[in-house]
């Protein structure tokens, strides 16, 4: 198996953390891996740091490298909704994936975190170049969003439900 090239801007021990969560997160082959860390970069963040805003351009596909991260979206007349956690090996920006213009949440590290963000312009690049890699991030792409609405449904669900008797069986 061909290892990666560490990038000098990657903590020793990062790079590796990362191949691991391509590969049992998101079941991508060792070529997917290889063709997507070329074009990452490591970031930290402290607890309560910004990772985007709603409503920004979407410049970076990121994967959760370690700590937890929440999205918020805002509610007008109220305080932030809180609409997921995300931890290690979860994928956020999607938008960035899909070369959408606006990230449609705000995300706030909970902890210290580490993340492998991904420009937007790398990834829809090799998307378009390279069907391999197009394909599988697509693929987990469509797995995340599909997660994602289920995870809507189920909060939907909850919501209507509050403060309502249950049906007797």
């Amino acid at each position: 198996m061909k290892m990666l090239a560490l990038s000098s801007d990657w903590p020793a021990g990062r790079m590796e953390r990362a191949v691991e969560l391509l590969r049992e997160s998101a079941g991508f082959p060792e070529p997917v891996i290889g063709a997507l860390l070329a074009e990452a970069n490591w970031r930290s963040y402290r607890q309560g740091e910004v990772l985007f805003r709603a409503h920004t351009p979407s410049d970076h596909w990121m994967l959760v490298l370690s700590g937890s991260v929440v999205l918020e979206m805002p509610v007008p007349g109220r305080e932030k909704a809180r609409i997921l956690s995300l931890g290690a090996g979860d994928f956020l920006g999607w938008s960035a994936a899909l070369g959408k213009t606006g990230m449609t949440a705000a995300a706030v590290a909970l902890e210290e975190s580490e993340i492998a963000a991904f420009s937007a312009e790398s990834v829809v690049r090799l998307c378009e170049s390279d069907p391999q890699v197009g394909f599988h991030v697509m693929k987990h792409v469509a797995h995340t969003l599909a997660d994602r609405l289920l995870a809507t449904r189920l909060q939907l669900l909850d919501l209507f439900a509050f403060g309502q008797s249950r049906p007797k069986a």
